[in-house]
């Protein structure tokens, strides 16, 4: 048995190796032993002190604590009531540890926690950062909503209260500690912020800690080595130099944050062990992490400098040779724990240590981006890159095998890993296509962030570094600022409307006193303005004080924007906003400009006690003054359609919609369809389809849905409404026509389009402006093929081309299979049970978004039930594109808690689902992917109870057998029937048959994404002078047509005189 000679007296007196942490050791305190205190020699009076025992009682409000230092007596902690006091202790037995998995074992558990019992602003930080850790965590899961909320908000003003107390100990500057208390903050509000999600508030608080750091070691001439631990009173623990060591090598190459702090520097190589002593094995993923850590600290932190000067030369600058040899040293090192490693990570392939797969081989990854960056750094030709290049290749496939694992998440993790590993690779490796490969893992896992990284910024940094145009990337979601309640301010005192209205006077006195070059006083830093055709004639969101100021700048004055007035009344008045903890004032606002008067929305937060700014400010133009819409009823104006003003090829419903507006602002239009009838994109849809939006939200312009119909419209329902709608309005529409060669005139800004009637008359119409309304998705079926396609007996069709299922002969005794999990495919099978099939499956890919119409209805769409149409557009419309798919991730997350029993029985049946974990909503899929989700109209039940079968098959479909549909797996699913439910190519495939390739290359990528995140092309001015693309949902037919009529009538009224300059 080991000898124990020092050490608290439990563990002397149990013989047992301890820790000496104080007041009590970690080992005491990990098995629930009584820690009977240490005997130290005493320095005061030379006699010894006993530091007493520690107990944590359960069920009072006042404990003693001993001190960690020598003093004669113990402070007290208190708690203010016992949910203060079990946040305490929730962080202590749960947040502690899941934190800790990123830093040295023990320094939340163990030095943390120590450091609060004397000091009560550390104590609120652990009971914020308790608190928010249970609302957060993945266990939040099966909580309700209400809890989670509780628990978050008094998270926040724990959070509040625990920083003015750290203000106030570092203004006092009058205590010992100081520094190591700021550092300990520092630590602590860094992990509040990065479990919050404001990651550039971590980072910030990150940087000024490291300046901290620096000055604390310059000062101290001790050696920060545990095998020198010597000094209780020491104001630094080599745990916490430790703690910030490691978050400083997590900027390794991180281009924004370079300028490392250097705390390495300061350290010599035998920090916390002698890196020489590497054991010949690893028992633990733990030991291998340390050892791994201790190898890189050293050095890492000058090391990202040296590599960023490889981003922008073929070779870097002649490094120090000091440096070169350290650099080298640790490549040495580095490659010695891999050989002790690798039999670890052997074992970590086989059944037996299979838990521990994921976390080494991401370990691996850690040493390979290391071992790579400091061969970049040393390389002096292109000769010595060889073997950088295979440890490159090497790092990529291992972070493919990562990001496969079933643990992997893509939402945040404490701890650095591929992310920065990745990044390294796309800087420092010579072969392209290794890193184009890397790249493609980035953008693959967005939105991951590890610690201090996020991939969306590594993304970024790696087309830079590749010469590649930007991404427009399909999760482009932007974070939230920290929308909490200053610690001083009472929410029951708030005004609305008064801090609104000075807000609003704020600003317009900047506007007018030309004051604009700074907003900092009156916008957060992360700030939105959405304009929609109100200052400028265009479509436009900036982000942060740069973009706003300068927007504000070109287009406030020149525009006019002026009498900014408070809506006080109705659905728009100024209220306070509480979203799951997040709080701001929201507000409407009345203003005008020089062409006319509009609406927006203002949402302010708290930034201190009496002080509020912007965060996301929208203004749309609603009126053109002299040109205020008329009411569209009645006859039309023959003559004026033939010499129309605007051409709308569609009748559908967006082209509808817009042929309304315009009637109503006086602008002639025609609209041509290649349908024989109104309505036909919806009556050659399957008979079965239903609207899966409710009627509340599809209403057409100027004239709603009868109160009569039902909630959710049948495809007659629709049809029906479209025609009364038209013959209503008396809209222009010829049907039956097809549209042949277009040409424009530049100098008459004319275009020139052939049109043939049904009977084969041709003639050409000149209008100023062409408007396609063509539809959201293409018309053509995307339409896979497969091997062995003609060996199936039985019949093969494109969701296109179903009509109904009691269409296909004898179905009771066919075997139908659908391939593909989206909304027809689920639409399809319950035809196909409902209409009598043998067997009906479905083969899902990847994992589907699925909720209920009860759900949808309460967290997403409850707004347009509870306001006017008209204000609940205005209010959908701004919020930007960046921060509703963010907010939609949690209204997301709380459906599926709505739906959990739906969900389980769905996973039970083997449906694969979605449910927000990984940072994406199903707003991602609605609105970018346009496809793999399913808002349930009673196909979920069926596949519970096994009427609809369900089977899963990662790699799709392989091919067909004679009767059967083959899997990738090779599993045969037998069909009599196959349904190819794969969606439909781009509404930009359609616009290019209509308008010609080299017209529509002018155009650009119609309904991508651009750099501000607003759709190219859709509503809004395009690179080709009179050419407009409307589209859009019921909804966004409404409300974006207005849009387009008003853009159209200002050009025609000499209103946007620069619109063809």
């Amino acid at each position: 048995m080991p000898k124990a000679r020092t050490g608290c007296r439990t563990c002397k007196a149990r013989r047992v190796k301890c820790d000496e942490g104080r007041p009590f050791c970690a080992r005491c305190l990990k098995f629930g032993v009584d820690c009977e205190g240490y005997e130290v020699g005493g320095r005061l009076n030379g006699s010894a002190t006993i530091i007493p025992k520690t107990t944590i009682p359960q069920k009072r409000h006042h404990h003693e604590f001993p001190l960690s230092s020598l003093r004669r007596f113990p402070l007290t902690a208190t708690f203010e009531d016992n949910r203060e006091f079990s946040y305490f202790l929730y962080f202590q037995q749960e947040a502690a540890l899941g934190i800790s998995s990123h830093f040295d074992q023990g320094l939340f558990t163990h030095v943390v926690i120590q450091s609060s019992w004397n000091e009560p602003s550390l104590r609120q930080l652990i009971v914020s950062l308790g608190a928010l850790y249970k609302a957060e965590s993945p266990k939040t899961l099966n909580i309700s909503k209400e809890e989670s909320d509780l628990h978050r908000q008094y998270a926040f003003q724990q959070y509040g209260r625990a920083i003015r107390s750290v203000q106030a100990h570092i203004d006092a500057d009058k205590y010992q500690d100081t520094a190591r208390v700021a550092l300990i903050a520092s630590l602590l509000i860094y992990c509040f912020e990065n479990l919050y999600g404001d990651f550039d508030s971590a980072v910030r608080q990150l940087q000024g800690a490291l300046q901290l750091m620096q000055k604390q070691l310059a000062r101290s001439t001790r050696r920060y080595k545990h095998a020198e631990n010597s000094s209780p009173t020491a104001d630094l623990d080599d745990d916490l130099v430790a703690a910030f060591f490691r978050l400083d090598s997590g900027l390794l190459s991180r281009e924004d944050l370079c300028h490392s702090s250097h705390i390495g520097n300061r350290l010599d190589m035998n920090y916390l062990g002698d890196i020489r002593e590497i054991p010949e094995g690893f028992n633990t993923i733990s030991e291998a992490r340390n050892y791994l850590e201790h190898i890189q600290f050293p050095a890492i932190s000058s090391l990202s400098n040296d590599l960023a000067q490889t981003v922008e030369s073929s070779f870097p600058k002649d490094i120090d040779e000091k440096a070169r040899e350290l650099y080298l040293t640790m490549y040495s090192q580095l490659r010695h724990w891999r050989a002790a490693f690798e039999p670890f990570y052997a074992e970590t392939l086989t059944p037996k240590g299979k838990k521990d797969v994921f976390s080494a081989a991401t370990l691996i990854v850690r040493s390979l981006s290391t071992e790579i960056a400091s061969q970049r750094v040393c390389a002096r030709d292109p000769s010595s890159l060889h073997l950088l290049n295979a440890e490159s290749r090497e790092l990529v496939d291992l972070s493919k095998f990562v990001t496969t694992d079933p643990s992997f998440q893509k939402s945040f993790v404490w701890d650095c890993g591929i992310v920065p590993g990745l990044s390294v690779v796309i800087a420092a490796c010579s072969d392209r296509s290794i890193r184009i490969e890397a790249l493609q893992i980035l953008k693959d896992i967005v939105p991951r962030r590890e610690g201090v990284w996020d991939s969306w910024t590594a993304v970024k940094f790696g087309e830079r570094c590749l010469g590649i145009p930007p991404t427009n990337m399909e999760t482009v979601a932007a974070p939230l600022p920290s929308l909490v309640l200053h610690g001083e301010v009472d929410q029951a005192s708030i005004d609305p409307h008064s801090i609104t209205q000075t807000w609003l006077k704020n600003l317009q006195h900047k506007i007018s006193q030309n004051q604009l070059s700074d907003i900092s006083d009156l916008f957060i830093s992360d700030c939105w303005w959405r304009d929609i055709i109100a200052l400028s004639w265009d479509i436009t969101t900036k982000r942060g004080h740069h973009e706003t100021a300068q927007f504000l700048h070109q287009h406030a004055a020149t525009s006019g924007l002026s009498q900014l007035e408070v809506i006080d009344g109705g659905a728009l008045q100024p209220r306070l906003s509480n979203m799951g903890g997040l709080i701001w004032i929201e507000s409407g606002f009345s203003f005008e400009t020089k062409v006319g008067t509009g609406r927006g929305i203002v949402r302010l937060a708290n930034v201190g006690p009496v002080e509020w700014k912007a965060w996301i400010v929208h203004t749309n133009l609603d009126e053109l003054r002299g040109f205020e819409e008329q009411s569209p009823l009645g006859k039309g104006d023959g003559d004026k359609e033939e010499n129309c003003q605007v051409l709308i090829i569609g009748a559908g419903q967006s082209g509808l919609a817009l042929a309304a507006r315009l009637k109503a602002l006086g602008v002639s239009a025609l609209i041509v369809d290649k349908s024989p009838q109104i309505g036909d994109s919806w009556r050659q849809r399957y008979e079965s389809i239903k609207s899966h939006t409710p009627r509340y939200t599809d209403h057409f312009p100027h004239l709603d849905y009868p109160s009569d119909y039902p909630d959710f419209l049948t495809k007659d329902h629709i049809i029906s409404w479209m025609e009364h709608y038209h013959k209503t309005l008396d809209l222009p529409i010829e049907l039956g026509v097809t549209v042949g060669k277009i040409t424009y005139d530049t100098s008459s800004h004319h275009y020139t389009v052939a049109l043939t009637s049904p009977s084969g008359t041709s003639r050409l119409l000149t209008p100023r402006h062409l408007v396609l309304a063509t539809g959201l998705i293409g018309h053509t079926p995307l339409t896979p093929s497969f091997e062995n396609q003609t060996s199936f007996t039985g019949q093969i069709y494109h969701s296109y081309s179903h009509a109904s299922a009691r269409l296909i002969p004898s179905l009771s005794s066919k075997r139908v299979v659908i391939i593909g999990a989206g909304t027809s495919a689920f639409d399809i099978a319950q035809d196909f049970v409902n209409s009598g099939a043998k067997a009906v499956t479905i083969i899902q890919r990847s994992p589907t978004f699925v909720l209920s119409l009860e759900a949808q209805d309460k967290f997403v769409l409850a707004g347009w039930n509870a306001m006017p149409t008209a204000d609940a557009d205005l209010v959908g419309t701004s919020i930007p594109l960046p921060i509703a798919l963010t907010l939609l991730v949690g209204a997301t997350q709380m459906m599926a808690q709505h739906d959990a029993e739906l969900l389980s029985g769905l996973e039970k049946a083997g449906l694969a689902v979605k449910r927000g974990e990984d940072g994406v909503g199903i707003l991602h899929h609605q609105l970018l992917k346009a496809g793999h989700f399913y808002i349930d109209q009673g196909a979920c039940e069926m596949v519970v109870d096994g009427r609809i079968r369900i089977k899963r098959s990662e790699g799709g479909v392989k091919g067909f057998d004679t009767n059967a549909v083959v899997l990738a797996d090779g599993t045969a699913v037998e069909a009599d029937v196959v349904v190819v439910a794969t969606g439909f190519k781009p509404s930009s495939d359609t616009a290019r048959e209509i308008m010609g390739e080299e017209f529509m290359a002018k155009v650009g990528k119609m309904g991508e994404l651009d750099e501000e995140k607003e759709r190219i092309a859709w509503w809004r001015p395009t690179a080709a002078p009179g050419f407009w693309y409307m589209t859009g949902s019921f909804l966004w037919s409404r409300s974006f047509s207005k849009v387009l009529a008003l853009q159209i009538k200002a050009v025609e009224e000499g209103l946007n005189p620069d619109y063809y300059s």
